[in-house]
């Protein structure tokens, strides 16, 4: 019987030149030595390619035995599903075998080698590393401490890799349909963000124990940094934006940890915390001390909204709080 080919709409190139074929298979995933193994006569190169955003899904072959010395990975991670055939893949001085029913992750910064059967095909996700690293970022509300990395091999046929197939089979189907114009950009990144979160699930990677873990328990390292830089800011107008970048995530993001480890928005926080240090100010009990001075001192230029927020906070106005301290 004859298959069809994966993505046949989307011919990247084929070619019978093996320098011809380092090069344009250097430019899709990274730079490589190879070797052909086998006849040379039965070498024959067919590359599909369907990009979605900044990742790609791609179908290769060869047509013959090959051996390949990659050097490392920079830009993406690859899950290279065997389409027929089988090969050899050495990751960091580990070897594995892969064939139909078992796929290798392989991750940037490892070094990867490999021999393929002369029959041996891949049907191979490409995800762009940035992508991927922000996604993970993100859900664990702090920037990576290390390098993401996963075991290169997992079982295509258990829970998990039966949703990732189920996952790149969608992606695949979407890809090899005519996109409306207007719908094909927002669609084409929700593909690469979801195969993002569907590489996350998987579960041999260095950050899977963090994932598990119960965020009720655990407070973000983004709050501890939002918090330092609001108490060495204490006295300027702080803005989201502001926060964000000392945080270490997006304002969405932050907003969703501040909102669930302590009940308010981030510049509710802010308000809270200058309020609290004027209230202490205020009830020091020193008599040069003026309301309005520290008021503007803090950030509040309209003082009658200030005095509002006060009497909410506190029960009283701020000048009631002085005159009863002095």
């Amino acid at each position: 019987m004859k298959y069809q080919l994966p993505l046949t709409r989307f011919s990247k190139f084929s070619s019978k030149n093996i320098d011809e074929t380092r090069e344009n298979v250097t430019d899709i995933f990274c730079p490589h030595q190879f070797t052909v193994t086998s006849n040379d006569d039965s070498f024959f190169t067919q590359v599909n390619e369907a990009p979605f955003a900044n990742s790609s899904l791609v179908y290769i072959s060869y047509g013959a035995a090959v051996t390949i010395e990659a050097e490392q990975l920079d830009n993406c991670f690859l899950v290279q599903v065997p389409w027929q055939g089988k090969a050899e893949v050495q990751v960091n001085n580990t070897k594995t075998f892969i064939e139909p029913g078992v796929a290798s992750v392989i991750s940037p910064e490892q070094e990867m080698n490999m021999r393929w059967s002369n029959d041996c095909s891949f049907f191979t996700v490409r995800l762009d590393r940035q992508k991927v690293e922000h996604t993970l970022a993100n859900l664990l509300g702090h920037e990576l401490q290390k390098t993401l990395t996963f075991n290169p091999r997992f079982d295509l046929s258990s829970p998990e890799g039966k949703c990732w197939l189920n996952a790149v089979q969608f992606a695949q189907r979407q890809l090899e349909q005519p996109l409306v114009p207007n719908v094909a950009i927002p669609l084409l990144q929700q593909l690469e963000k979801t195969l993002c979160l569907m590489l996350l699930q998987l579960p041999q990677h260095n950050y899977q124990k963090q994932l598990h873990e119960d965020p009720l328990c655990i407070t973000p390292k983004s709050i501890k940094r939002a918090k330092d830089y609001i108490q060495s800011n204490i006295h300027q107008q702080i803005s989201l934006e502001q926060l964000s970048a000392a945080s270490g995530v997006i304002p969405a993001t932050l907003n969703k940890h501040f909102s669930h480890f302590t009940g308010q928005s981030p510049m509710k926080f802010v308000r809270s915390e200058k309020l609290n240090a004027i209230h202490q100010i205020l009830n020091s009990g020193q008599r040069d001390i003026s309301v309005t001075d520290v008021a503007l001192k803090f950030g509040f230029n309209h003082l009658g909204r200030f005095a509002e927020y006060y009497k909410r906070r506190y029960g009283e106005l701020p000048s009631d709080t002085s005159n009863q301290a002095k």
